[in-house]
């Protein structure tokens, strides 16, 4: 029987100081001498690395439950640098229907929100987006990736799918990235896919569809639909659904589904500045 719908809490407040790794990342906005061109103080923590430490009080509190039939959108404010040392503290809310919601907000140590996420766990899953019956594509021998450019990114075209079956080896780095000790991510083949390396799965179906300048993660708005699990292998779509420029930036929002067992597992709205305005 499923466990009784929890109320919020406000849970102690979570310390922990970020990590990024530049050389590992094609994204060269990770790098100090590229994003000081754009104007930014440093190299810039990937926006998956604080949705990594967010997600934590949740998943410490509610368990796999959350993993299971969560809801959460997540946006990014301001960045972080590598070993900023952050706040993240969780507050009761409610949604606007009255049901329960918890607020996480990632502080830097000086007191400005640098991200908030939002989540809810609902009861029943929402219906599946219109867009989850997306044909699963794959990647032609030898294709060579087009450099990411307004016009190249055709909206509601599919996106060239992957699979992937990620291993404890892959878990446990990624939650040793994040500074995640929980032992949840630290078993053998079954056990939970650490909820940061599903989210960089958006990111990688992104990557192998272009060659990307300098981008920087914007938001991301996610509907677990059973709990991911190393071992087993997770096949990735997308599609684009929208592009827009602001503020000299130019954006693109993608629709992206996971499967596992050929069941949806994880729907991601997922948003990201492809071409960073620079500054004057």
């Amino acid at each position: 029987m499923r466990p009784s719908q929890p109320s919020p809490q406000l849970w102690p407040d979570y310390l922990v100081q970020t990590r990024e790794n530049p050389a590992l990342s094609e994204n060269k906005i990770h790098t100090d001498e590229v994003a000081r061109a754009y104007g930014f103080a440093g190299g810039l923590v990937s926006g998956t690395v604080v949705y990594s430490h967010m997600i934590r009080p949740l998943v410490e509190n509610l368990g796999e439950d959350w993993l299971a039939r969560g809801r959460a959108t997540v946006r990014f404010f301001q960045p972080a640098y590598n070993a900023d040392r952050l706040v993240i503290r969780s507050l009761p809310g409610a949604t606007s229907e009255g049901a329960p919601e918890w607020v996480v907000g990632a502080y830097h140590e000086d007191g400005r929100c640098l991200a908030e996420l939002r989540a809810t766990l609902p009861e029943r899953p929402p219906p599946l987006g219109p867009w989850a019956d997306i044909p699963p594509l794959t990647r032609p021998e030898g294709a060579e990736r087009p450099l990411v450019s307004w016009e190249a990114i055709e909206l509601e075209r599919p996106f060239w799918g992957y699979a992937w079956r990620p291993s404890p080896e892959d878990n446990v780095a990624w939650a040793d990235q994040v500074r995640d000790d929980l032992p949840l991510y630290r078993g053998e083949a079954g056990a939970p896919l650490h909820p940061g390396k599903a989210l960089q799965a958006a990111n990688e179906v992104f990557k192998r569809q272009f060659r990307l300048n300098p981008w920087i993660h914007v938001s991301s708005e996610m509907t677990f639909r059973r709990v991911l699990r190393v071992g087993e292998e997770i096949e990735v779509r997308a599609v684009p659904l929208e592009k827009f420029r602001k503020k000299g930036h130019e954006i693109v929002s993608l629709y992206v589904l996971m499967l596992a067992g050929g069941e949806p597992a994880l729907e991601v709205t997922h948003q990201a500045i492809f071409n960073i305005a620079k500054p004057a």
